[in-house]
C-alpha cells in the first residue's frame, strides 16, 4: 500500500534526481506519465508533489566505476563545470542535479549516473 490518499502503490521511475541547492538537497521521483495531473496526494508530511519548470541542462555521464563518495562526486562536478567553462559556456556554482537511473540491485560498476548543470 502506498503512503498517499488513494493507498496506491507507485511504480519506481527513473531518473531519481537529487537537487543540490544552496542550503538544501532534495530527492525527487518522477511521476509516471499516466498519472500526470492526477497523482494521489502524499500522506507523509515531508513528501510533496512538485512540478519542475522546464529547463535545459548540460549533462555528463558517469559510469558506476567512477561513482563513489561525496568527495569524488564533488571533484567530478568541479571538473565538469571547468570543462563547460573551457568550452566558453557560462555556468553558475549554485544548483546542480545528480540523476540516478538504476535500482539498488544493480551492481555498482554497472550503474548509470549523470551530473546535470542547468543552463543559466
Amino acid at each position: 500500500v502506498g503512503d498517499n490518499d488513494a493507498g496506491m502503490k507507485m511504480p519506481m521511475t527513473a531518473p531519481v534526481l537529487m537537487y543540490h541547492m544552496k542550503d538544501e538537497i532534495v530527492m525527487a521521483f518522477m511521476i509516471p506519465y499516466n498519472l500526470y495531473g492526477k497523482a494521489p496526494a502524499p500522506t507523509e508530511k515531508d513528501v510533496t508533489l512538485f512540478t519542475s519548470p522546464a529547463m535545459q541542462v548540460y549533462v555528463k555521464h558517469v559510469n558506476g566505476e567512477e561513482w563513489n563518495s561525496g568527495y569524488d562526486q564533488s571533484a567530478m562536478l568541479q571538473k565538469f563545470r571547468d570543462e563547460l567553462r573551457d568550452d566558453g559556456i557560462a555556468v553558475t556554482n549554485e544548483t546542480f542535479y545528480i540523476a540516478g537511473y538504476d535500482g539498488p540491485r544493480v551492481r555498482q560498476s554497472a550503474k548509470h549516473h549523470e551530473i546535470w548543470v542547468a543552463k543559466p
